[in-house]
Protein backbone atom coordinates (compact mmCIF):
# COMPACT_ATOMS: atom_id res chain seq x y z
CA UNK A 1 0.00 0.00 0.00
CA UNK A 2 1.47 2.94 -0.59
CA UNK A 3 0.40 5.25 2.53
CA UNK A 4 3.41 6.11 4.15
CA UNK A 5 5.45 6.57 1.22
CA UNK A 6 6.50 10.27 1.42
CA UNK A 7 6.10 11.20 -2.41
CA UNK A 8 9.01 13.28 -4.71
CA UNK A 9 6.94 16.71 -4.80
CA UNK A 10 6.72 16.85 -0.51
CA UNK A 11 10.47 15.71 -0.17
CA UNK A 12 12.14 17.56 -2.36
CA UNK A 13 9.73 20.94 -1.06
CA UNK A 14 7.04 20.94 -3.25
CA UNK A 15 4.57 23.48 -2.19
CA UNK A 16 0.94 24.50 -2.22
CA UNK A 17 -0.96 27.99 -2.55
CA UNK A 18 -0.17 28.32 0.85
CA UNK A 19 3.08 26.65 1.39
CA UNK A 20 3.84 22.65 1.51
CA UNK A 21 1.27 20.72 1.82
CA UNK A 22 2.24 17.45 4.54
CA UNK A 23 -0.48 15.31 2.68
CA UNK A 24 1.93 11.95 2.60
CA UNK A 25 2.69 11.41 6.08
CA UNK A 26 2.86 8.27 7.69
CA UNK A 27 -0.80 6.45 8.40
CA UNK A 28 -2.05 7.38 12.24
CA UNK A 29 -3.24 4.07 13.46
CA UNK A 30 -5.92 6.21 15.06
CA UNK A 31 -7.57 7.57 11.64
CA UNK A 32 -10.56 6.41 10.37
CA UNK A 33 -9.64 6.89 7.08
CA UNK A 34 -9.12 2.97 5.61
CA UNK A 35 -6.26 2.37 3.41
CA UNK A 36 -7.13 3.26 -0.06
CA UNK A 37 -6.15 1.77 -3.80
CA UNK A 38 -3.37 3.18 -5.80
CA UNK A 39 -3.72 6.16 -8.37
CA UNK A 40 -0.59 7.37 -9.45
CA UNK A 41 1.46 3.98 -10.25
CA UNK A 42 4.36 6.00 -11.75
CA UNK A 43 4.57 8.29 -8.07
CA UNK A 44 3.17 5.08 -6.13
CA UNK A 45 0.03 7.84 -4.98
CA UNK A 46 -2.58 6.82 -3.37
CA UNK A 47 -6.45 7.86 -3.00
CA UNK A 48 -6.47 8.73 0.80
CA UNK A 49 -3.01 11.01 -0.21
CA UNK A 50 -4.87 12.23 -2.97
CA UNK A 51 -8.11 13.25 -1.05
CA UNK A 52 -6.06 14.57 1.61
CA UNK A 53 -4.36 17.01 -0.66
CA UNK A 54 -7.45 18.26 -1.77
CA UNK A 55 -8.90 18.94 1.70
CA UNK A 56 -5.62 20.76 2.56
CA UNK A 57 -6.18 23.15 -0.60
CA UNK A 58 -5.10 21.79 -3.67
CA UNK A 59 -7.85 22.77 -6.15
CA UNK A 60 -6.24 21.18 -9.56
CA UNK A 61 -4.45 18.41 -11.63
CA UNK A 62 -1.53 20.73 -11.63
CA UNK A 63 -1.43 21.73 -7.24
CA UNK A 64 -2.57 17.81 -7.12
CA UNK A 65 0.98 17.31 -8.84
CA UNK A 66 2.51 20.39 -6.90
CA UNK A 67 1.92 18.55 -3.21
CA UNK A 68 1.95 14.78 -4.62
CA UNK A 69 3.70 14.44 -7.58
CA UNK A 70 0.45 12.26 -8.91
CA UNK A 71 0.40 12.84 -12.82
CA UNK A 72 4.05 13.86 -13.18
CA UNK A 73 5.08 10.65 -14.59
CA UNK A 74 2.95 9.37 -17.67
CA UNK A 75 0.31 11.39 -17.03
CA UNK A 76 -2.35 8.93 -17.53
CA UNK A 77 -3.64 9.41 -13.84
CA UNK A 78 -5.17 12.62 -14.96
CA UNK A 79 -8.71 11.39 -15.31
CA UNK A 80 -8.54 9.62 -11.48
CA UNK A 81 -7.42 12.96 -10.54
CA UNK A 82 -10.17 15.00 -12.02
CA UNK A 83 -12.77 12.54 -11.02
CA UNK A 84 -11.12 13.20 -7.48
CA UNK A 85 -11.24 16.85 -7.98
CA UNK A 86 -15.16 16.68 -8.59
CA UNK A 87 -16.02 14.40 -5.97
CA UNK A 88 -14.17 16.19 -3.01
CA UNK A 89 -15.14 19.90 -4.82
CA UNK A 90 -18.51 19.47 -6.58
CA UNK A 91 -18.90 22.97 -7.09
CA UNK A 92 -15.36 23.70 -8.64
CA UNK A 93 -16.50 23.25 -12.60
CA UNK A 94 -19.57 26.15 -11.65
CA UNK A 95 -17.22 28.54 -10.21
CA UNK A 96 -16.95 31.92 -12.03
Amino acid sequence: MATGVACAAYVSGGRGPSGPLPVNLPRDPTDPDPPSQRICYCRDVDELTIRRAIRAGADSVERLAEATGASTGCGTCRYDLEKLLDEELPDRRTRT
